[in-house]
């Protein structure tokens, strides 16, 4: 360990070595992958661990592979290359739709999937698109490793159930066949390097030959302490694709807005714009002509 502007920082390059070096240490304790989140607290003060860790050295920490039926992904691998991955961008699009769109490309570069985790922030992009991908997070400290789904993890604004000395060291989640599509759509104060204002993530299971949804999950963001779930508005998007079952998914969704954030200065904007992103989402899944009049509009697939 060296010391560096009144902490010690300490730079494993394996996980044995990680766990060994933490295991005897007393004091508080900050992880450090990629550092966009981290290193801001650290300058402005909000931070003063006694230990700083980095985790961007340790080679199983990052990664994409399948195995078993399930991707799994190191919790210090980067947007950059979740963005990119062929296994990602096949069997798990959504993913790769809302890490294209995190921040700068000096962003992607540099931050990761188990930082985002970590951070907890209710507008974070990965957090509803785990939520739908029904990801489990691999937790480990020098004793003991657990393995819990993502709405366990979360506890909050900021906050996790994660102990001073646990690690998110991987994710994982079932490979979407080809019965599913999914889709991650976002508003943001600016069109590029923006914290979203509101995002959301779908997987459908979709009988194309019948043009029938036979599977939904909808998570949003943005709208509360944490990413959640919509179990009543995925049952009631069940059915044929048409023009009324799009009213009814953007009633259900600025339902669900009325409910979080009413009373707040943000709500009338997201009320309206949760019904803009509702259409952006059918045209990502199933194409323009699942827009009534609408046609060659662009989307991200």
């Amino acid at each position: 360990m060296e010391e560096y502007k009144g902490y010690n920082f300490f730079g494993p390059t394996t996980l044995n070595q990680l766990m060994e070096g933490v295991s005897d240490f007393n004091g508080s304790i900050s992880f450090i992958a990629g550092g966009t989140d981290l290193v801001i607290d650290l300058r402005k003060g909000k931070k003063k661990p006694q230990l700083v860790v980095d985790l961007s050295q340790i080679p199983e920490l990052s990664g994409v592979h399948e195995e078993d039926g399930r991707i799994h992904i190191g919790g210090a691998t980067t947007f950059s290359l979740l963005a990119r991955h062929p296994l990602i961008l096949k069997k798990g699009l959504c993913l790769a739709q809302a890490t294209r769109r995190i921040g700068s490309e000096q962003i992607r570069n540099r931050g990761t999937i188990g930082g985002n985790i970590a951070s907890a922030s209710p507008a974070g992009d990965c957090l509803p698109v785990l939520l739908v991908l029904e990801a489990m997070i691999t937790i480990q400290d020098p004793i003991s490793l657990r393995r819990l789904p993502l709405c366990q993890v979360l506890q909050g604004s900021g906050r996790t159930c994660l102990t001073s000395k646990e690690v998110i060291t991987g994710i994982d989640f079932p490979l979407l066949d080809d019965e599913y599509v999914s889709g991650f759509e976002k508003i943001g104060s600016r069109t590029t390097v923006t914290v979203a204002r509101l995002n959301m993530a779908t997987v459908i299971k979709y009988d194309r030959e019948n043009n029938f949804i036979k599977e939904a999950r909808i998570a949003l963001g943005a709208l509360g302490e944490t990413a959640f779930r919509l179990p009543d508005l995925e049952k009631n998007l069940l059915g044929e694709i048409n023009p009324l079952l799009l009213r009814r998914f953007e009633d259900m969704l600025t339902e669900a807005v009325d409910n979080a954030i009413t009373g707040r200065e943000s709500h009338p904007y997201k009320r309206e714009a949760i019904r803009g992103i509702a259409e952006d989402m059918f045209v990502n899944l199933f194409g323009s002509n699942s827009i009534p009049g609408e046609s060659g509009r662009k989307h991200d697939q």
